[in-house]
């Protein structure tokens, strides 16, 4: 899945500090995550505590990282438009349709839905955390 977002607000917000990192608590889930390559963490869901590993960090443009044991890879990409940023959100690694994904007990179609809502809602409040 692919979503891309116009935030009407230049890059320099993520620049002071690290990559997304701009206060990723608030917008994103809650997570003990670091900006480093490697870095280990956790996203605490609905379904429980998710392990996670970055992948890849490129201040302030990309970050990628390996979400829970199902083979799923988020990447979250910002491009520099001047007076606005454009956000682009992949979430990549899902199996076919019909596979039940064990932590949801769930058709990966079902959670892949759900998660595309759950994602325009996490999109907003990172547009509200850096107006």
């Amino acid at each position: 899945m692919e979503i891309r977002w116009l935030i009407f607000y230049v890059i320099e917000p993520f620049k002071s500090g690290s990559t997304l990192n701009y206060q990723i608590h608030s917008w994103f889930m809650p997570n003990d995550f670091q900006p480093i390559e490697g870095h280990e963490f956790h996203l605490q869901t609905p379904f429980g505590s998710s392990p996670c590993k970055v992948l890849k960090v490129e201040q302030p443009h990309i970050l990628s990282f390996s979400w829970d044991k199902d083979g799923w890879i988020v990447s979250f990409i910002l491009k520099d438009l001047g007076d606005k940023t454009e956000f682009t959100l992949i979430h990549g690694g899902w199996g076919s349709v019909d596979d039940i994904l064990p932590k949801a007990n769930e058709k990966q179609s079902v959670v892949r839905d759900r998660m595309a809502q759950g994602w325009t809602g996490i999109l907003e409040k990172l547009r509200k955390v850096v107006a």
